[in-house]
């Protein structure tokens, strides 16, 4: 059984999540008093903030789920980066995902591939259907 009927039944895409926040972050929703005390973190808690650290670099970071519906977003003010994941019928945590994702995307992560494992891929490739 749901609780959805009690959350106002917003529906909301990636894209309006990263518009709300840079506009959260950029002073375009509230003050920049009302920003500093959201951003305001006490014993690991904020107001509907956390702070969200990778490497060197440090976010805000807002989750929400509802039944298997989970969306996170993080942004970095001094990247002026906003990030968003959406699952739908995910059971499990998907912090460890977004968590990658990002070491990717900021170039925080190394992938190592030994050339034997590469080796094994190399040639040439072609399509039956569209040579």
């Amino acid at each position: 059984m749901t609780n959805a009927k009690r959350r106002g039944s917003i529906v909301k895409t990636s894209e309006n999540l990263n518009s709300f926040f840079e506009a959260l972050f950029t002073g375009k929703v509230l003050s920049e008093e009302s920003l500093i005390s959201m951003k305001t973190i006490k014993d690991r808690f904020g107001m509907e903030l956390f702070r969200y650290k990778t490497n060197y670099r440090e976010g805000f970071r807002h989750r929400g789920r509802i039944d298997e519906f989970r969306a996170t977003s993080i942004y970095f003010p001094k990247e002026k980066l906003s990030f968003k994941l959406i699952s739908n019928g995910s059971k499990g945590d998907i912090s460890e995902v977004y968590t990658e994702i990002l070491k990717l995307y900021l170039n925080d992560a190394s992938i190592e591939i030994s050339k034997n494992k590469i080796e094994k891929f190399l040639g040439v490739y072609i399509s039956q259907s569209d040579p």
